[in-house]
């Protein structure tokens, strides 16, 4: 097994990259990578860690977005054969859950249980320092947004067959931290996810399924998506009214994702009405209505 790299060593390398990048034409994207290699060097002589958000806030004028210094990051830890951790860079934690999980720590440094309380959501903490996750339930829910994830927990203070169900958020688009935590549980509970009928909902659960383009072999393959499905919103056209007509993006991102069989004909439906569903717009009439939903599209998780 290879040896670690040291910090020495890689400030070494990232001081002699810096050296060859000086000696071409200036650009914006040689700017960006410099302002990146001297806070990494700085974090390496230090001994301290940062994730990739607190990095760009570091100097939002210079890497202007975040998805900047994500793929740098990515590129410097290729170029010098090592990880992001190696680095010093951790994981950026955005995820939540609602529910009890125990989560082992590498080296035998023990376990630490969390919980939410009150309906109130868990942050999902870093999973490079995990070894392993007990997870009791049977059964977990993958919510594409909180703002229905919000929704779920004032429903399980009703129905309390909900709490036999660990609920997962990524806010959106997740981190790596957030499928970390899926793929470490999916073959101790079925996995299944609601989402958004629309192209970049679809898309989402394809990131959750089949991984990202930075980080392909983090998925989680056992994941079904159980809703919202073409079957939700076509009941005796009671929800016509809930459709957003679709624009460029979404038509470009249909024509990305065709491909994958299983959700063809839920994106062709969306091409041929020329609309999408966000959740919120289903839920939203009336409280029995996510009610309802969530109960039939539970039922189509695999036991």
């Amino acid at each position: 097994m290879a040896l670690a790299p040291t910090s020495s060593a890689i400030s070494g390398s990232l001081r002699s990259s810096m050296l060859k990048l000086l000696m071409r034409l200036k650009s914006r994207t040689l700017a960006t990578r410099l302002r990146l290699y001297e806070i990494i060097i700085e974090m390496q002589e230090l001994g301290i860690t940062r994730n990739e958000r607190e990095i760009f806030y570091m100097d939002v004028n210079v890497f202007r977005t975040q998805s900047v210094v994500r793929r740098l990051v990515s590129s410097i830890a290729s170029e010098l054969q090592i990880s992001k951790h190696d680095l010093g860079v951790r994981n950026t934690l955005k995820g939540i859950f609602i529910g009890r999980l125990g989560f082992v720590r590498h080296h035998g440094l023990g376990m630490v249980e969390m919980s939410s309380k009150g309906g109130c959501p868990q942050l999902i903490p870093d999973m490079s320092d995990i070894a392993e996750v007990l997870c009791d339930y049977k059964k977990t829910v993958v919510v594409e947004k909180d703002t229905v994830l919000q929704r779920i927990a004032s429903e399980i203070e009703r129905e309390k067959c909900l709490e036999e169900i660990l609920f997962v958020c990524g806010k959106g688009y997740p981190c790596k931290n957030t499928v970390l935590l899926l793929k470490m549980i999916e073959h101790k509970t079925a996995v299944a996810g609601l989402f958004d009928l629309d192209p970049f909902g679809i898309h989402i659960f394809c990131i959750y399924k089949y991984g990202s383009k930075e980080t392909p072999d983090i998925r989680v393959e056992t994941i079904m998506r159980i809703g919202v499905c073409m079957e939700d919103v076509l009941e005796k056209n009671a929800y016509k009214d809930v459709f957003v007509k679709l624009n460029v993006h979404d038509l470009k991102m249909i024509n990305r994702l065709v491909r994958f069989g299983e959700l063809s004909a839920d994106l062709l439906f969306l091409r041929k009405i020329d609309g999408k569903v966000e959740m919120e717009a289903l839920f939203s009439k009336e409280p029995r209505r996510l009610r309802y939903f969530l109960f039939r599209m539970l039922e189509r998780i695999s036991s």
